[in-house]
């Protein structure tokens, strides 16, 4: 494969799983900052 089929197959890996994520879970896209974010024991309301 060589150090150019590395780099190439790494790239498309690297999107293809950033992409999966995309849909999979579309909550993810809103999140601008960590701060953002909420466990499920904080976001709970009882």
């Amino acid at each position: 494969m060589g150090l150019t089929g590395a780099i190439i197959f790494g790239g498309a890996g690297t999107l293809a799983v950033v992409v999966i994520w995309w849909f999979c879970f579309p909550v993810l896209r809103k999140v601008d900052r960590f701060e953002e974010v909420q466990t499920f024991t904080e976001g709970h309301v009882d």
